[in-house]
């Protein structure tokens, strides 16, 4: 007889998926008998590929909810219609296909982030964001969205889980890196394409200050594209030999081996955050796009904001039609200071 299955929606987004990492444990520590499945877009499955609370990872070309960018219901239908499912929990809001995918599949409970009129029609559970839209993090209301479906968890904490081969891969290819992590912060120059964030001008500016006031080596990692932005500046002493060549399991181990992680509101932050690595979060006072929503989490997270007199910068540059660097709000003093008081990675056991 065939275990009972749960299927788990989140489509997009490194970030959202992390941060949804409590909720494959919630269901597999509540339902230790059944399959938990996760259904996301093929680009960021690999960052939970290890992860132990998750049986099987169903893969789709999801690009965002329009026509022209994800995959025709019938075709995510089809991926899904060999399993018999009982529940379902979906991670997105304000899309009534997944609501009638659900439904045409035959699961009997389903629980969404969010409202639709299919999901009321239906008699989905609903879990709705409402006033609280800017007080609560992501992680508490997919959260909230698994326990409608019966599924509590004892570690509220995202994890991401790395092997020890992987590792040992990773320091054959970047030597130096692996030999000086530990000591190190590593600088990621990506951001949130919605936030407003630290500009890759700015961050060559403040990179040479950190690593002079903490006396340790400062490695850069992002994009291709932000590596040829890097290139225009190339400010002296800084490391560069990551920036634009790893993977995203790469960049998995090159943050769990990082002494600190400073970074804009992006993916990376999550990821350095849930490998337990101390981590600097650079956020915009924006409440959609704050810290209070997408900060990171864990006991070695921190966060910089704009101050209430830096808020009337921002918005008067917002208000002009300018786009702002974040940069030009937080001054590199704060940044130095905040990672003063971030303690370096210890020596700890890789988490299989």
């Amino acid at each position: 007889m065939k275990s009972p299955s749960i299927l788990v929606i989140r489509p997009e987004k490194l970030g959202d998926l992390v941060v949804a990492t409590p909720v494959f444990r919630a269901f597999k520590e509540s339902f230790p008998q059944h399959q938990i499945h996760l259904l996301t877009d093929e680009s960021f499955a690999d960052v939970v590929r290890h992860d132990p609370h998750i049986d099987k990872i169903i893969t789709i070309p999801w690009r965002g909810s329009t026509r022209s960018n994800r995959p025709s219901l019938l075709a995510i239908r089809l991926k899904l219609s060999e399993i018999k499912y009982q529940r379902a929990a979906i991670l997105y809001s304000g899309w009534s296909e997944w609501n009638l995918i659900c439904a045409s599949l035959g699961i009997s409970e389903v629980a969404q982030l969010g409202g639709t009129l299919a999901g009321t029609l239906l008699g989905h559970h609903m879990v709705l964001r409402g006033d609280r839209f800017e007080e609560r993090h992501f992680r508490d209301w997919y959260l909230d969205v698994a326990e409608k479906l019966g599924a509590i968890t004892s570690s509220k904490d995202p994890q991401i889980f790395v092997q020890n081969e992987e590792i040992e891969a990773f320091s054959r290819r970047f030597p130096s890196y692996a030999s000086l992590a530990r000591q190190s912060t590593l600088l990621h120059l990506g951001g949130s394409p919605e936030g407003e964030n630290v500009s890759v001008e700015k961050l060559s500016e403040w990179a040479p200050q950190i690593a002079a006031a903490t006396g340790a080596s400062v490695f850069v990692t992002g994009t291709p594209t932000e590596a040829v932005q890097w290139l225009k500046f190339s400010p002296p002493g800084i490391r560069d030999e990551l920036l634009g060549k790893l993977s995203l399991r790469e960049m998995m181990v090159a943050v769990l081996l990082a002494g600190r992680v400073v970074s804009n509101s992006t993916g990376i932050i999550h990821l350095a955050a849930a490998a337990g690595t101390p981590t600097l979060g650079i956020y915009t006072s924006d409440p959609a796009n704050s810290e209070r929503v997408w900060g990171p989490l864990g006991g070695h997270s921190s966060f910089l904001a704009p101050t209430i007199e830096d808020d009337a910068k921002r918005l008067s540059a917002l208000a002009s039609g300018g786009r702002l660097d974040l940069g030009e709000v937080i001054s590199a003093g704060r940044v130095i200071h905040a990672i003063s008081q971030l303690p370096l990675t210890e020596e700890r056991g890789v988490i299989l």
